[in-house]
């Protein structure tokens, strides 16, 4: 007989994954990518696109236990909607420096420091003002193994 061990995800997949935890509020739409402004709505209203992740874990529709048929909750399109504005995700602009940043951290995370400096640096590419890539990439060159 064989038997299969259920995989625990490890810490660097928990890191990647924390934009979809219960609870948190977050820039993250529901595929990890940071977004910015919306395009639809007026620039005032949703400058930058916010999910409150207790959206993502809803309860059974009514009637789920009854025998009707219920919709699930993840095949409805207007789960990746904006809390804020209530646009779709892909009305809203990707934030290429936090995008970038945030990715560069996951990285990190994981211990893959080349990959994060290549990311740190294009968040530094997209707004060379920004002192936290600057000094997540000086982090990653000390974490480098010779």
């Amino acid at each position: 007989a064989t038997t299969m061990a259920m995989a625990m995800p490890s810490a660097a997949s928990s890191h990647a994954e924390a934009h979809l935890m219960p609870g948190i509020e977050t820039s993250r739409d529901l595929f990890g990518v940071v977004r910015g402004a919306c395009s639809r709505c007026s620039a005032q209203r949703c400058v930058k696109y916010v999910k409150h992740t207790n959206e993502y874990h809803v309860k059974a529709a009514p009637g789920a236990g009854d025998g009707r048929v219920a919709t699930h909750a993840h095949n409805d399109a207007s789960l990746q909607n904006c809390s804020r504005c209530g646009c779709a995700a892909a009305e809203h602009e990707v934030d290429i420096n936090a995008d970038a940043r945030a990715r560069g951290n996951d990285l990190f995370e994981a211990a893959r420091f080349d990959e994060a400096i290549v990311a740190y640096t294009r968040a530094i590419s997209a707004y060379a003002g920004d002192a936290k890539s600057y000094s997540n990439r000086a982090a990653c060159y000390l974490k480098r193994v010779p």
